[in-house]
């Protein structure tokens, strides 16, 4: 069994795929850096080299090699359910979870790392807030299309616990 965690940029599904990886016993694998090793480049240069057009399609090509992980929580980049129809194959081949965690913890997370995110590196920081508010709107109608929705990590935890008494 798969499981995939979706959100924004920031909303921890890294941080939090490896901790529950962890806590259950489980493999963790981050989408971005399956793309980094495949590409032998980091997503920055891959956007600034190749374009995003080349970069999502690189990803729905790690997404969907995928399939051959076993016990494992799969760490999704931001965008990768909104592209390719990679939500509906995302629930077709696991489990997803939807990390809908407040702007302001979000803006709070991605300010340090803002010169290693293609899609606000250059936005101004008074700005920030509302780029991600609208990105959110955007985005939400994929995410909302996931199996689970999770606010904290105390709720993270009890669909962790749902999904592994019923799937394994």
């Amino acid at each position: 069994m798969i499981i995939y965690l979706i959100g924004l940029m920031g909303a921890g599904k890294s941080f939090y795929g490896k901790k529950m990886a962890e806590k259950y016993s489980l493999n963790f694998y981050d989408l971005d850096l399956l793309i980094e090793a495949a590409e032998g480049q980091t997503i920055e240069k891959i956007f600034a080299t190749k374009g995003e057009t080349y970069f999502r399609e690189q990803e729905a090509k790690q997404l969907h090699k995928t399939t051959n992980l076993h016990n494992a929580v799969v760490a999704c980049g931001g965008g990768t359910p909104c592209f390719l129809n990679n939500m509906d194959w995302i629930n077709k081949n696991g489990v997803s979870i939807y990390l809908n965690m407040p702007v302001n913890n979000i803006i709070t997370n991605l300010l340090p790392q803002k010169l290693k995110r293609p899609l606000i590196r250059n936005v101004v920081d008074k700005s920030l807030i509302s780029f991600i508010e609208k990105l959110k709107v955007q985005r939400e109608t994929y995410y909302k299309k996931s199996n689970f929705e999770v606010s904290n990590e105390l709720a993270l935890g009890q669909v962790f616990d749902k999904i592994l008494q019923h799937k394994i």
